[in-house]
């Protein structure tokens, strides 16, 4: 208390002289860093603080007070050559602590930088004075030595490396560059005692050398981070070094900070045609403005032995649109009369299609009416023949001749739901120009592509941060390589990123104060990468920005660490900046220059992204820095919040911001891809897959950890382990290479699969398949068109009609008004069967018998499809009657065969290429297992309510057939069975006996059907069955020749009290 009074009064006596004597002002102006200046005016602080007063003064007036300024005119030399005495010890504690203590609040950045002749002409006198009052770190050290006799002496070097450190240097300490720091040579402080300073203004340093004294025995003030003792298998932080120490290096390696290279155009041609070889990653289409219908193409280009990224401008792309005519238009017995006579040839082609022109010269008339109002004054139009076989019931199934027409994107769409006197609807005119793109030419996901004809961009013409930029005119000169031996695919650049943030508690928003990049160089997308691959030394380089929050300087020596950490990795990899916005600024410049492809990090989509592009906005961050985040230049931001649940991946507005760069959740992935794990959160996830401890930081103590260099430096670190273990997740789940398998089989576009668009891969697929067999494909309906239905329902039929379409049926119960909001909407149909179970505790052998891939089973087995199933008013449709298989048949079929074909050359194959082809097979059936779901969703363009009913049916009828012919033929007891499963208590205690009875259930099952399989899923031991979908159980599994026992499927206990879970484990292990 007496030390801050005396504080008080020091600096009340400061400000008090400051003005008086006017020998230093204060300048609180906005870009001030130091805050003082010299007039160059000395006073002598000696003298007491009042006025003078003489003889002359009180008698002679004003003529004395000007004489005696004259004559303290005439000393003024002499006194700005005096040299004030002050206590060495006490500059040169001042020195080196900086603004790390209490004085620093008066050179805070918020004060006005001054001129180099200001700070040789600055004494320090506010620094001098409080360090005659508060102890620092080097008096304590004092103290301490005083208490401690048994220390070991310190040895002073001598005089040949002595580095003199005066005025000036301290006054520049707060302004070197980052650039010198990275080649500031690294010293040792050595605290002198008073009786042993020399009496000039020297401080003793020793450089780094032969006569380095050991750290053991030296004082220093940037004393290294004291890590814990952790098993390294299981330390976070040991496994980042390790991997920092191999991967970090020379080789290979595009360090951050190096050149943009925004002029590079020599990119490789194709000898034989000059065509350009263009790997495609990703494609975004602008929905709106002027360039509505252009399409951009992200992808790789070869320039000499590297792979650069490159952006292809598509234009021109057109609309097409299918008018359905009504049956005036083609009376069906001319069109079969003049069919025949074609196929008699007494009728030429030509004349074939003149007359049906001739014919739909009505329907033309009409159709051009209706774009004229549209002020489409380019189009054209053409007769084809095409299929229909979807869930519109204004649309005839069938083949049949439709009028095909094709204009600009740039003019407006024809109406959804357009009719007229000559045609009943109106097909693909919200067909986006991506989709038309994609299915003409026949681009199935990441590929090679042949562009023939294109021309370059100069860096001042790009619309992207692209290294290669070209403008294509005409889609149709864009075609897919057919692949070849030799062809592989080019290496990514993998770029993980983790964000530390505090809460302002006013706003109660998120503010960044350190951003963390790690990135991966030549990264492997179709092939997993092992863990010694992925250290090899040069393929990883991190970056690290931090800022202090709350406009709080940098604590003690924390500028030394900064140069010591950069000067060991020979490059920039840490920097500090003052403000959030010049994070946000360094930040978006690094990434650029890493010219990322995929983006990778936990929880990206859902918050660092969001933080990130909110906090640009926030900080009125240039669209030329933020729109570096993503590889589309940008002029102004797009509306970030949308309509989006948690966990289902980013908003469409934040997704626009990085078009070109593919986005890597590790939080989706893990949810898409372990179904059996609880908890996706980092921490559960490093610990389950990598056996890596994670250390946890709260928001609120982040503030705390900047008030030492040791805390500072552990925020940063574990900011960087963040992004490794997110980058580590994702390489050991093979989130690359199995999504670019899922994309490549569907045919969408990259970044949907990673995001976990399952929906949008199972259409695509269909969509590849109907479009290649001449279908018209079906609409997606907006949600504005879905609430136009519904409200014409509701007007039409009432709430309760059971006769509207189809189509709405789910909508139906989700705005019943008689339900209320508050309902919980059921489903549209009656799903699997799922029997009573009969509860109990079961000591003997218990069988689970699964069907395998039951609905993709059915499809086949019964030759349900849209082709073969016709729709019916009164209920659920009836199996087809015809032989010939349908489209969706042949295509579980086609997958099958394929899964099994990589099966078997799994057996064969080991070491990556097993792995490669063990990711292929999973993406086959994942595919073929989600084609079911497609069917049922509302929200998919191919929902098919009548054969998802039909579907669901089948599965209820084979699983009761299965019960009965076990029960009724075989003598045996199902206790539970769920959708596509049974359990049956065999009542045997030989394992060996029960595995018999599990082959001879096996054997009479499979024999009734063609293409459903069952197959034994698992043995327990004994099991806790308690009611629906809850039971545990200990399983019986055999592993390396040997019989285990794992107690299986605790974790549906959940919803019961903790006491119970421990008495049900304690039942299931009695006897072992």
């Amino acid at each position: 208390m007496f030390l801050l009074l005396l504080l008080l009064l020091i600096i009340y006596y400061v400000s008090r002289r400051r003005e008086e004597a006017r020998g230093v002002l204060v300048d609180g102006g906005e870009d001030s860093d130091l805050g003082y200046f010299d007039e160059g005016e000395e006073e002598d602080w000696s003298k007491p603080s009042g006025a003078e007063w003489t003889d002359e003064s009180e008698d002679g007036g004003s003529f004395s007070g000007r004489l005696k300024r004259r004559e303290n005119g005439k000393k003024k030399g002499k006194e700005e050559a005096q040299i004030k005495k002050v206590n060495l010890s006490l500059k040169a504690a001042a020195t080196i602590t900086g603004e790390g203590r209490i004085s620093s609040l008066f050179t805070c950045s918020s004060f006005k930088k001054v001129t180099e002749t200001d700070r040789v002409k600055c004494e320090g006198i506010l620094d001098e004075v409080l360090a005659e009052a508060t102890p620092d770190d080097i008096d304590r050290e004092r103290h301490k030595r005083r208490k401690q006799p048994a220390m070991v002496p310190i040895t002073f070097c001598k005089n040949k490396n002595l580095v003199h450190v005066n005025s000036r240097m301290e006054m520049q300490g707060d302004c070197v560059s980052m650039e010198k720091e990275e080649d500031v040579t690294e010293f040792e402080v050595i605290p002198p005692h008073d009786s042993d300073l020399p009496a000039s203004d020297i401080v003793v340093i020793e450089e780094d050398g032969s006569n380095k004294i050991d750290a053991k025995e030296v004082f220093t003030l940037n004393a290294t981070i004291d890590m814990k003792d952790k098993d390294p298998a299981l330390s976070a932080t040991a496994g980042w070094k390790e991997a920092m120490c191999k991967g970090c290096g020379t080789e290979n390696e595009v360090p951050l900070g190096s050149s943009d290279c925004e002029g590079l155009a020599e990119f490789d041609l194709d000898d034989a045609d000059g065509s350009l070889r263009f790997y495609i990653l990703d494609a975004y289409e602008e929905a709106f403005g002027a360039s509505m219908g252009t399409i951009h193409l992200f992808g790789k280009v070869k320039v000499g032995d590297t792979y650069k990224s490159c952006c292809a401008v598509v234009n021109n792309i057109q609309r097409c649109v299918y008018a359905i005519p009504n049956d005036s238009i083609f009376p069906s017995h001319e069109l079969i009369m003049l069919e025949q006579e074609v196929k008699e040839s007494r009728f030429s082609p030509e004349s074939f299609r003149g007359k049906l022109h001739e014919m739909a010269s009505k329907l033309k008339s009409e159709i051009s009416r209706q774009l004229l109002q549209l002020n489409v004054s380019n189009y054209s139009m053409a007769i084809v023949k095409r299929n229909y076989a979807f869930e519109r019931p204004d649309v005839p199934a069938g083949e049949q001749y439709v009028l095909k027409i094709n204009y600009p994107f740039k003019d407006r769409p024809l109406p959804q739901d357009l009719k007229g006197e000559s045609f009943c609807a109106v097909l693909g005119s919200h067909t986006s120009a991506l989709e038309l793109f994609i299915l003409k030419r026949k681009i199935m996901g990441p590929s090679w592509l042949k562009i023939s004809i294109f021309s370059t961009r100069s860096p001042s013409q790009r619309v992207s941060w692209c290294k290669v930029e070209v403008t294509v005119e005409s889609p149709k000169v864009i075609t897919v390589l057919i692949p070849e031996e030799k062809t592989f695919n080019p290496p990514a650049v993998v770029t993980a990123i983790n964000l530390k943030t505090i809460v302002n508690e006013k706003q109660n928003i998120s503010e960044i104060v350190s951003a963390s990049v790690l990135c991966f160089h030549n990264a492997k997308i179709d092939v997993p990468m092992p863990a010694p691959e992925r250290k090899r030394s040069g393929i990883l380089s991190h970056f690290t920005v931090v800022r202090n929050p709350g406009g709080t300087g940098y604590p003690i020596g924390w500028k030394k660490e900064v140069a010591d950490r950069n000067s060991k990795n020979s490059c920039s990899v840490l920097s500090f900046e003052n403000s959030e916005r010049a994070l946000l600024n360094r930040l978006f410049l690094e990434l650029n220059k890493l010219d990322s492809d995929v983006l990778v990090g936990h929880n990206i989509s859902g918050f660092d992204l969001d933080v990130l592009l909110q906090r640009a906005q926030a900080c009125k961050v240039l669209s030329s820095m933020w729109s570096k985040i993503g590889r589309l230049k940008r002029s102004f931001m797009p509306k970030l919040k949308g309509n989006t649940n948690f966990g289902f991946g980013a908003t469409p507005g934040l997704m626009s911001c990085i078009a070109g760069r593919l986005l890597c959740d590790t939080d989706l992935c893990s949810r898409d891809l372990l179904k059996k794990v609880i908890s996706c959160s980092l921490t559960d996830l490093s610990k389950t897959l990598l056996n890596r401890d994670r250390k946890e930081i709260s928001p609120n103590d982040i503030p705390k950890l900047f008030q030492s260099s040791k805390t500072l430096m552990e925020l940063i670190e574990c900011g960087e382990i963040d992004a490794w273990l997110s980058m580590e997740i994702m390489f050991h789940l093979n989130v690359l290479p199995l999504t670019l398998q899922l994309t490549n089989i569907s045919g969408n576009l990259w970044g949907k699969t990673l995001q976990g668009g399952r929906e949008q891969r199972n259409d695509y697929y269909l969509l590849h398949t109907f479009h290649s067999k001449k279908y018209i494909l079906p609409d997606k309906i907006s949600p504005h068109m879905k609430e136009i239905k519904s409200s014409k329902r509701r007007i039409n039929y009432g709430p309760e009609d059971h006769n509207a379409d189809e189509l709405d049926v789910d909508l139906a119960l989700e705005n019943d008004p008689s339900k209320g909001n508050k309902t919980k909407k059921g489903p549209a149909y009656t799903g699997g069967l799922v029997l009573e179970p009969k509860k109990g505790l079961y000591d003997k052998y218990v069988l689970l018998l699964d069907f395998s891939s039951l609905y993709p089973s059915i499809i086949q087995e019964y030759n349900i499809c849209f082709t073969t199933i016709p729709r019916s008013e009164d209920g659920v449709p009836r199996l087809p009657s015809s032989q010939t298989p349908g489209i969706l048949p042949k295509l579980m079929e086609h997958l099958v065969t394929i899964r099994k074909s990589v099966k078997l050359k799994m057996e064969k194959e080991s070491g990556l290429k097993h792995l490669e082809l063990d990711t292929r097979q999973e993406a086959l059936k994942r595919t073929a297992n989600n084609m079911y779901g497609c069917l049922g969703s509302s929200h998919s363009r191919f929902y098919a309510m009548p054969l998802a009913e039909l579907i669901a049916l089948q599965g209820r009828e084979i699983l009761q057939r299965t019960v009965d012919l076990v029960q009724n033929h075989l003598n045996l007891e199902v206790i539970y069975g769920d959708t596509d499963s049974i359990m049956i208590q065999s009542g045997l205690d030989d394992i060996e006996e029960a595995r018999a009875v599990g082959a001879k259930v096996i054997q009479e099952v499979n024999k009734k059907y063609r293409c459903l399989k069952i197959e034994c899923d698992g043995i327990y031991k004994r099991m806790l069955l308690l009611r629906k979908k809850k039971y545990a159980a200990v399983k019986v599994q055999s592993k390396d020749g040997m019989i285990c026992e794992v107690v299986s499927n605790l974790h549906i206990l959940a919803t019961f009290s903790f006491k119970k879970c421990l008495g049900t484990r304690c039942i299931l292990n009695a006897g072992h």
